[in-house]
């Protein structure tokens, strides 16, 4: 998977690439066991979940403001912060053992979820328009996020070989990683003479009003991309779900209780297949990735249905794939959409109204899951239902859809060019 970075013809892209990927292998590093770990420090269960509502909390009210200061001041600056509060985040963590001390932790993690969402994506293809000949959304979303997931299957398997869920040794490792990545970044990309300049007034009542109404303009004019926020919306609330039950999904069609070990190697069947899907993302025609996902899903279910547990593992892992596929989609149009002034801004307020909606569904699950997980099943399987009759009454409407490019219309649902 090293091969998606030498593509790009420009060091700089490679080098942002390879920052962007091992940020979230250095994340990945503490993601199956952090839960665990916090335990093992004296924190109860009720202690971790306030710890994830004090990280919603804090994405919700920043994630907006956060990504329009990136698009009006500096992406780079945004960028960076997000690595300063990863390193905080991670180095904390590992050394407070009670809940303030973590709570501040916590903070300094949701700080840096917040600085580097919308901005990252929005540099990466600021500097892929200033470096490379030929500009193609395609190949940077496909080649970056193969990548990205490669290493973060990597970081699974190396966190893997440290057995000790207490030792904060993994904690330590991640957060000089994020040092080290704060100042490769800092050498390699404070040094731009294509980057954004400070701008007199950009905080200016008069120029939020102007940007506002070019979001509203959006959602008002372009039918286009009214279809794809309500895609993106659909597609991520069904893969948040499927995050936190997929583990609850196989063992329920086992005939005995897995061990942790047997969940480790799926997980990293899940993030190394999500980087295939990655490079398969656009060559594959839209339609028979809707098919894709309909038809993995419902072999899961048959395979839960039966109670056959390696059918439900690769059910599931077919699922994702699917599920990525179909995200990267969604993203690219957005992008292509969306001018490179409010990029950044409008991702956030994307990923702002996703988390409104998560925070009113996840919940609802969590209850529905108390009665039995066969709920859950069904209100998946509405849901992903729900997103197969949602495109094929975009397939009928296309013309509808693309009323303001009718050269367009027609191509997206079934040919992507390599």
């Amino acid at each position: 998977m090293f091969l998606s970075i030498k593509k790009f013809s420009s060091n700089r892209v490679r080098a942002l690439v390879l920052i962007g990927g091992t940020f979230s292998g250095a994340r990945m590093l503490i993601g199956a066991t952090s839960a665990l770990f916090l335990l093992s420090k004296g924190l109860s269960i009720a202690d971790i979940a306030n710890l994830k509502a004090i990280q919603a909390f804090v994405i919700l009210v920043s994630d907006v403001p956060i990504g329009y200061f990136a698009d009006k001041y500096d992406k780079r600056i945004s960028v960076g912060c997000s690595f300063v509060f990863a390193s905080m985040w991670l180095i904390l963590t590992g050394l407070f053992s009670n809940f303030c001390g973590i709570a501040i932790a916590e903070v300094c993690n949701a700080l840096s979820l917040t600085f580097i969402n919308g901005a990252f994506d929005a540099y990466l293809i600021e500097v892929y328009k200033q470096e490379e000949k030929e500009y193609d959304l395609k190949k940077i979303f496909s080649e970056y996020y193969s990548f990205e997931f490669f290493v973060m299957s990597l970081a699974v398997l190396v966190s893997g070989f440290f057995p000790s869920i207490s030792s904060p040794f993994l904690w330590f490792l991640g957060g000089g990683i994020m040092i080290g990545l704060l100042f490769l970044f800092l050498a390699l990309f404070f040094s731009d003479k294509g980057v954004q300049k400070k701008k007199k007034h950009v905080f200016s009542l008069a120029h939020m009003r102007s940007d506002l109404r070019y979001f509203v303009s959006l959602l008002s004019t372009q039918q286009w991309f009214v279809f794809l926020f309500i895609s993106y919306l659909l597609i991520n609330v069904v893969y948040q779900i499927f995050i936190q039950y997929w583990q609850v999904f196989i063992q329920f069609s086992a005939p005995y209780p897995l061990v942790a070990t047997a969940f480790s190697v799926v997980f990293f069947c899940i993030l190394l297949i999500q980087s295939l899907a990655a490079k398969m993302a656009f060559r594959i025609p839209l339609f028979l990735n809707i098919v894709f996902l309909l038809g993995w899903f419902f072999f899961l279910l048959l395979a839960l249905s039966q109670n056959i547990v390696i059918f439900s593992i690769g059910g599931s892992i077919g699922f994702f794939a699917s599920m990525r596929m179909i995200q990267l989609w969604v993203d690219r149009h957005i992008n292509e959409i969306v001018k490179d002034e409010l990029r950044a801004t409008v991702l956030s307020l994307l990923s702002f109204v996703l988390r409104l909606v998560l925070i009113g569904v996840l919940p609802f699950v969590g209850k529905l899951s108390l009665k039995g997980i066969g709920y859950v099943i069904v209100l998946m399987t509405i849901m992903v239902s729900g997103f197969g009759v949602f495109w094929l009454i975009g397939r009928f409407f296309q013309h509808q859809l693309f009323s303001h490019d009718t050269e367009k219309a027609g191509d997206v649902f079934y040919v992507e060019e390599e």
